[in-house]
């Protein structure tokens, strides 16, 4: 069993209040306006030492 979430699921930092989409073990930071637009607005609240261990994705343009 992986210690990265392979998800999808949304973490939120509880020291910066972010939130990050996590799918197929990477995160990625979500936007106030994405996050608005999601269906389900659910999130577990991490510390910010665990998020730390999860890969980055950059944001890409659309």
């Amino acid at each position: 069993m992986s210690p990265v979430p392979e998800g999808p699921i949304v973490l939120r930092d509880v020291a910066s209040k972010q939130k990050w989409e996590v799918a197929g073990g990477t995160k990625r930071p979500l936007t106030d306006a994405q996050w608005k637009n999601l269906e389900d607005q659910t999130y577990v609240d991490v510390p910010t030492r665990w998020l730390e261990r999860i890969p980055t994705v950059e944001a890409t343009s659309q």
